[in-house]
């Protein structure tokens, strides 16, 4: 999916949004413990796919909004997302594949 620079911001604002309302979403007793937590699978994706526009502050605005909606301690979530946004942040690894004499090698370089 190619994501144009002029919309990509909207996509990232709705996924955020699904996962949130798919926080709320109550469900039966017995699978209250199979939920995931989709904000922070969400959070992660977006840090990992875009570095440079997801990180930190974005974690802490979304855990906020985690904290506002499900009432719980204010800045529980908000720490606990920035943290979380800060560890794929450091581990990007930025590869390419360069074709070198015929042979496709890959290469990786950890900024």
């Amino acid at each position: 999916m190619i994501i144009s620079s002029r919309n990509g911001g909207i996509v990232i604002i709705l996924t955020l949004l699904m996962a949130l309302i798919l926080t709320i979403l109550p469900l039966p007793d017995w699978a209250q413990m199979l939920r995931p937590q989709w904000y922070t699978l969400v959070l992660i994706y977006w840090v990992l796919a875009l570095p440079l526009r997801v990180g930190v502050g974005i974690g802490w605005l979304v855990g906020i909004q985690v904290d506002v909606m499900t009432g719980t301690l204010l800045g529980q979530h908000a720490l606990s997302l920035a943290l979380i946004a800060i560890s794929p942040m450091n581990h990007t690894c930025a590869c390419a594949f360069s074709p070198s004499g015929g042979n496709h090698s890959r290469y990786c370089c950890c900024c």
